[in-house]
C-alpha cells in the first residue's frame, strides 16, 4: 500500500508488522509468532477494524509512555492477535512477558533473548525492539552495539596504511582527512595538499 507518510494512520505499521510477523514466511521474526501457530484474527485482517478496536486504547498509553514506549502486547503469549487479548505496552512490560523459551539462533548458537542481552552486553529492552519491533535480522540485532567502524587505508607512493599512521606521519588532523575523502579527493590529494591556516590580520 502506497501513502505519503504524513497520511498513514498512527497504527498503520504496527498493523502491518502484526501481520508480516504471522503471515509471512520470509520475516525474520516469523518463526516466533506465525511459525508456532500465532495468527492475526479474521477481523482485524481488515486495518479499519484494527484501528476502530484499538485506537482509543492507543491514546491513552501514547499520552503517558510515548510513541516509542507504545508496542502491541498480546496477554497471553499461546494465543493470537484480537481485542480480546491485546493491549498496549512499554518494551520493559513485553520483555516481562515474553515466552521464557524464546531462543535466538546465531553463529552456531542458540541463546534466550535474555542469555544474548546479557553476554553481549545490549540491553533486554533495545535487542527486543530491535527484532520484534524494528524487524532486524539476529545478526544486525546482536552484533549492532558492538560493531566498530571500519578502518579506512590511503594509498600513495607504494604505501598503503589507515589514516591514524597518515595523520600522524604528514601532521593532519584525522578530521581534515575524514572531511577530504567525503569531498571526493583522491589518496594523492588527500595526502599531499597541505593545510592553510586562516591568518588573522591585525586592524590599525
Amino acid at each position: 500500500m502506497n501513502k505519503n507518510k504524513r497520511n498513514v494512520h498512527p497504527l498503520y505499521h504496527t498493523w502491518w508488522n502484526m501481520k508480516r510477523r504471522c503471515l509471512n514466511t520470509e520475516d525474520s521474526g516469523y518463526k516466533n509468532y506465525g511459525g508456532r501457530g500465532i495468527k492475526v484474527c479474521d477481523r482485524w485482517l481488515v486495518f479499519e477494524n484494527f484501528k476502530t478496536d484499538m485506537y482509543e486504547s492507543y491514546l491513552e498509553h501514547y499520552e503517558k509512555y510515548g510513541k516509542r514506549n507504545t508496542t502491541i502486547d498480546r496477554k497471553d503469549n499461546s494465543k493470537n492477535y484480537c481485542q480480546e487479548n491485546c493491549r498496549w505496552s512499554t518494551p520493559r512490560e513485553q520483555c516481562n512477558n515474553r515466552r521464557s523459551n524464546v531462543f535466538i539462533f546465531y553463529n552456531n548458537r542458540e541463546q534466550t533473548l535474555a542469555n544474548w542481552a546479557r553476554e553481549l552486553g545490549i540491553g533486554t529492552d533495545t535487542l527486543w525492539l530491535r527484532l520484534y519491533k524494528y524487524g532486524m535480522t539476529p545478526e544486525q540485532a546482536l552484533v549492532g552495539k558492538r560493531l566498530s567502524p571500519p578502518i579506512v587505508f590511503l594509498k600513495f607512493n607504494g604505501r598503503s596504511m589507515p589514516i591514524r599512521e597518515w595523520s600522524n606521519e604528514i601532521g593532519i588532523k584525522i578530521s581534515t582527512i575524514k572531511t577530504r575523502r567525503q569531498l571526493g579527493w583522491s589518496d594523492e590529494k588527500i595526502i599531499t595538499t597541505p593545510v592553510y591556516k586562516q591568518q588573522k590580520t591585525a586592524s590599525r
